[in-house]
């Protein structure tokens, strides 16, 4: 098997996600309420990866926000309602994963 072929079947890890405001909501400097954020970090075979396009998508599939890895593979978005969501990353010579 290639490189290729082997670094494809990798599968992604969303790790340190966390839905920061949603459960217990704690006001600030410009927060509200009634907003969260969703931030984490893209790790795939235990390296980061950098440049992933991560597409938010709420419960019925419409996609809320787009963004992009950091080159430590570090992602931050910030202004989410309340709710569910998944995320889809994709990143040429890796099969997408939802999450």
């Amino acid at each position: 098997m290639t490189s290729f072929g082997r670094r494809a079947k990798v599968a992604w890890l969303l790790a340190s996600v966390s839905f920061l405001g949603m459960a217990a909501p704690v006001a600030g400097y410009g927060q509200s309420l009634t907003q969260g954020a969703l931030r984490g970090t893209v790790v795939a075979a235990g390296l980061t990866v950098s440049d992933v396009l991560l597409s938010i998508e709420d419960e019925t599939g419409t996609i809320v926000r787009r963004t992009r890895t950091d080159v430590e593979g570090h992602f931050n978005i910030a202004i989410l309602a309340p709710g569910g969501y998944s995320i889809l990353a994709e990143k040429a010579g890796y099969q997408p994963q939802r999450q």
